[in-house]
């Protein structure tokens, strides 16, 4: 995934870049990306690269079920490093590169101003993701 979002990056064909995991999918596609991230980013600024969804109720941070990447130089070395960080017990287990998203790269002072997780439930169905529904495999557990 994260390679896949470097690879499309570095081609500078597109404004932005976008990844849907194969378990989600766009509810509302009346909305264009850059709409879809305006109604539910609670902010406005241009200084904001990378855009996640919300992994509630498992955690406050992002999840990788959705991201949007503005396609910028800083987005495309924010991937890179991502990409390179080692996944410690991670690599081979859940939460795989969302782990060092959460505990690396949104910490890291060059990063952490211009990534923003979205005011975008994707995990719970009950609970609004109207926009971008990503299925739950632990669905009745609220738990990992």
């Amino acid at each position: 995934k994260v390679a896949g979002l470097g690879e499309a990056l570095a081609r500078e064909q597109y404004e932005w870049v976008v990844y849907v995991d194969s378990d989600a999918f766009i509810a509302n596609t009346s909305l264009t990306i850059p709409a879809l991230i305006s109604a539910h980013s609670g902010r406005t600024d241009n200084d904001v690269h990378a855009y996640f969804g919300w992994d509630w109720p498992y955690t406050l941070g992002p999840n990788m079920g959705f991201i949007a990447l503005r396609n910028t130089p800083e987005t495309l070395e924010l991937v890179r490093l991502w990409w390179n960080l080692h996944p410690g017990p991670y690599a081979l287990t859940h939460p795989f590169e969302q782990h060092a998203l959460h505990w690396s790269v949104m910490h890291m002072e060059r990063f952490r101003h211009s990534m923003h997780t979205l005011e975008l439930i994707t995990m719970d169905s009950d609970a609004g993701a109207t926009a971008v529904a990503h299925l739950d495999h632990n669905a009745g557990t609220k738990q990992r």
